[in-house]
């Protein structure tokens, strides 16, 4: 039996899941340089390695995502597919930026609830790393979150 070819739609939907598992690795690359400023010693060495590996399967899997997009989305259909607030993962993005600039501003009101210019125990570019590790983070997560449970209960309401 002949593989089924899947349609423009699922090819954008794998598009799109393949860039927010690159977002959530580059996300990672955050996360590890904020932990940076409360490890020393060899731990340091070795994350800056983890780093540079989660960069580069990171930059590999951005790669694959625009391959993917060149290759399977139809050129005649690519920028409206992909530009398209009518689909499913168009309004599940949309959902999971909404979700992410919420709680990111909602930490960054309680971090500088807590801290002061004068008196911070860590530099600046840690707040900035935590603050980029957490917005990536929660917007890569809640996407496949929403995508999964939304997607679960697209389907069963067409078996009803």
């Amino acid at each position: 039996m002949g593989q089924l070819k899947k349609s423009s739609a699922d090819q954008v939907d794998m598009h799109r899941k393949l860039m927010f598992g690159s977002m959530l690795l580059l996300s990672l690359v955050f996360g590890i340089k904020t932990a940076l400023y409360l490890v020393n010693g060899a731990t340091t060495d070795y994350l800056n390695v983890v780093a540079k590996v989660v960069v580069a399967v990171a930059l590999t899997l951005l790669g694959i995502t625009v391959f993917w997009k060149l290759r399977f989305v139809p050129g005649k259909d690519r920028y409206y597919l992909l530009t398209s607030t009518d689909s499913f993962v168009a309004q599940v993005m949309n959902r999971a930026c909404r979700i992410s600039w919420s709680l990111t501003f909602s930490m960054l009101c309680l971090t500088m609830m807590f801290t002061s210019r004068d008196n911070s125990f860590f530099p600046t570019e840690f707040y900035l790393n935590l603050a980029a590790f957490f917005m990536l983070a929660t917007f890569s997560i809640s996407f496949f979150i929403l995508f999964k449970t939304e997607g679960d209960e697209e389907f069963s309401s067409m078996d009803a």
